[in-house]
């Protein structure tokens, strides 16, 4: 089903793991300088990022959109992680990160389709995002600017629309070989949910023990699964 074998994924894997080591612990910080810090925390996050986007890059070809446009969504994430290494400390790279992820979601869900409506599951992703919308804003949210409110409504409803069109998918599901990569890209899906709703409630409500573990680790297993789903997909799968 997944490649282990292939060297871009390995090199995630391992790249990956350090990363959320080094941070959880906050080794960086107390062994360098904050700049120097910076510097490698941003190269230590993006660098897993670069292997899962040369792993999609190689599976690219005229027949199949799919893969084209998860690679751009994974550009565009790669790129929005160099804003995101330390929103709290820097609020406006925050806002050019959440823009970059925004676009990358848009791309995710032109690459899973609008086939179907599924209204059962489009209205648990609702639900699950009114909820969201209304816990933030009873929060730091609800006092910021209107541009960080607007972009984050924006944000949010992309998110969601992810989520509802990769879970809607599932529903096409039948026995012929490759369909796991529908339910891989499903999964993923809800692992960047649960990553960004964590994240939201660190900046704008409170403090999450194991903050980086959690936020790090549903991010980098969210990836993962949608860059795998590319792996001998079925352009019937969608």
């Amino acid at each position: 089903m997944i490649p282990f074998n292939d060297q871009h994924l390995f090199k995630f894997i391992i790249s990956a793991v350090l990363y959320v080591f080094f941070e959880t612990v906050g080794l960086l910080g107390t062994i360098l300088p904050e700049p120097v810090a910076l510097a490698v925390s941003v190269v230590l996050k993006v660098y897993p990022m670069t292997q899962l986007n040369r792993f999609v890059y190689k599976k690219i070809s005229r027949t199949d959109n799919y893969v084209t446009w998860v690679w751009l969504g994974l550009s565009c994430s790669t790129c929005g992680d160099a804003f995101l290494v330390y929103p709290q400390k820097y609020p406006v790279t925050f806002l050019f990160g959440l823009f970059m992820f925004l676009i990358g979601h848009v791309y995710y869900l032109r690459a899973f389709g609008f086939n179907g409506f599924y209204p059962k599951i489009f209205t648990v992703c609702l639900i699950q995002g009114l909820a969201v919308f209304t816990y933030l804003f009873t929060g730091k949210l609800g006092s910021d600017s209107i541009v960080m409110k607007i972009s984050c409504v924006a944000y949010g409803i992309a998110l969601f629309a992810m989520m509802w069109r990769a879970c809607a998918r599932v529903k096409k599901i039948s026995l012929r070989e490759g369909d796991w990569q529908i339910v891989m890209a499903a999964v993923g899906s809800v692992l960047f949910v649960i990553s960004d709703f964590m994240l939201s409630v660190e900046k704008f409500r409170r403090h999450i023990p194991a903050t980086k573990l959690c936020i790090m680790s549903t991010y980098y297993g969210a990836q993962f699964l949608i860059a795998a789903s590319t792996h001998n997909r079925l352009q019937t799968t969608g």
